[in-house]
């Protein structure tokens, strides 16, 4: 992707949040309020940030392939905009130790999402990025505390598939790995 294509898809990513955030103030949805709605935002960006890397996993054909590539498209902006989210939903509400290490777990993936760090960081930048895979858990965790319990179940369930989804994929590569092992001996 070229840095003009960032550019133009940061941008977009900075209208929207702009009118937002104009939209949510101009309706008197400010501080708490506006808060906690973006705190359920940024879980249901949250959500679509991580489903097209467990549709890929799952092979998924048809209308979910078409849902997954469009996704996977706009993936880094989705991440950006959990960041911003999640940063205002922290800073105006009471801190809870479940959201806090989740917030500060988000910052490391925060300043690596450029693609040129990813290039640099080469494999370290998704062992980096494997810690999604522990945020999802601490931000059900929160959910469950701040009393959001059915939006820990639905982001539950979206985790259980992503493990699921792992757990598919270790062992097709295992099987892979076994017969490549196979046909060598």
């Amino acid at each position: 992707m070229t840095t003009k294509a960032i550019i133009k898809k940061l941008s977009y990513l900075a209208i929207v949040s702009t009118i937002l955030l104009f939209v949510l103030y101009l309706t008197g949805n400010t501080n708490e309020k506006l808060a906690k709605i973006l705190g359920r935002t940024a879980v249901a960006v949250f959500i679509l940030m991580i489903l097209p890397g467990t549709l890929q996993r799952l092979r998924v054909k048809g209308k979910l392939k078409q849902l997954k590539n469009i996704l996977m498209s706009i993936r880094l902006e989705l991440g950006i905009l959990v960041f911003l989210l999640s940063g205002y939903h922290y800073i105006h509400l009471e801190k809870e130790k479940f959201g806090l290490i989740a917030m500060i777990l988000m910052i490391p993936l925060f300043l690596t999402s450029s693609t040129w760090i990813r290039r640099k960081m080469k494999k370290w930048w998704q062992k980096l990025h494997n810690l999604t895979y522990i945020i999802i858990w601490l931000i059900v965790a929160h959910l469950v505390v701040v009393g959001k319990e059915k939006l820990a179940i639905l982001l539950s369930i979206f985790g259980i598939i992503q493990v699921a989804s792992l757990v598919i994929n270790f062992l097709r590569k295992r099987r892979r790995k076994n017969k490549k092992k196979a046909i060598k001996a």
